[in-house]
């Protein structure tokens, strides 16, 4: 007969990252100019907000602003669960959780290159635009994720450690769709609480919400199998290579069904 208690004892352990990468040193002109590009994308998109809201007198767009500010805060799990990890010597810390650092960058990186896009396409979708005019979008949403990880790993800002498959450079290519179905999804949600609610409270608290929480469901569901498969795997096989793809496919079915979703039909006024 078993032993339960053997059993749980000789279940493997979760990977922990090689002390190699843990001593890798940031490369510090690229953080310079991440931190840099991304202060001066938040200072864009203030401006963004200001012209939208002259023209729709909405603050649902801000709203969305700080919900994405609110989702830097699950980064710490994000990092934990994907296997990655922000280079701490010479790193610019802003606070850690559960003994991972989070870096000055990332700050603005939610509140901006988290926001963008999003921003777009639910002003897109509040406008009634057809639906063929976002096919280009979500190209376009793609592979801004992937060239944007692709640069800064291959820069030494951080590294995705783990036995993760599709890598262009040093990223792991499947990681943006998850992101990017997570855009789509927080945008849909978001048009559908300027267009349908009208009370302020409600909008407030459902626009602020709806990035940490669709985003991060979009996210981890998409990414499941691969999650599941990461856990176990210390290197890279063909299961790793078919769960990649299931994620990817997951991500892609999920872009599907937000443009099943369009064009939504306006709310009551």
């Amino acid at each position: 007969m078993n032993d339960p208690i053997a059993d749980v004892t000789n279940f493997p352990q979760f990977p922990q990252a090689p002390v190699s990468v843990l001593e890798t040193p940031m490369n510090l002109v690229a953080q310079t100019i991440v931190t840099s590009l991304w202060v001066a994308m938040c200072l864009f998109l203030l401006v963004m907000l200001v012209m939208d809201y002259r023209k729709h007198r909405s603050w649902v767009p801000t709203f969305m602003m700080i919900g994405c500010g609110l989702g830097l805060f699950y980064e710490p799990f994000w990092d934990h669960s994907f296997q990655l990890v922000h280079y701490i010597p010479g790193q610019w810390i802003v606070w850690t959780a559960f003994g991972v650092p989070q870096p000055l960058w990332i700050s603005a990186c939610y509140i901006s290159g988290f926001a963008a896009f999003p921003l777009v396409i639910f002003r897109k979708i509040t406008n009634g635009d057809p639906v063929a005019s976002f096919l280009p979008w979500i190209i376009v949403t793609l592979v801004a994720y992937e060239v944007v990880e692709i640069l800064m790993t291959g820069f030494g800002m951080y590294e995705y450690w783990g036995a993760h498959p599709f890598r262009i450079w040093k990223f792991p290519a499947y990681v943006a769709f998850g992101n990017a179905s997570g855009v789509f999804l927080a945008a849909l949600g978001s048009a559908v609480i300027e267009m349908y609610e009208r009370n302020p409270f409600t909008r407030a608290v459902g626009a602020i919400l709806m990035f940490p929480l669709g985003f991060t469901a979009a996210t981890y569901t998409t990414q499941m199998p691969m999650l599941i498969v990461l856990s176990r795997q210390t290197e890279v096989t063909g299961l790793t290579y078919f769960a990649g793809l299931l994620s990817m496919s997951l991500g892609c079915c999920l872009i599907w069904l937000f443009l099943r979703c369009l064009p939504l039909r306006h709310g009551r006024g």
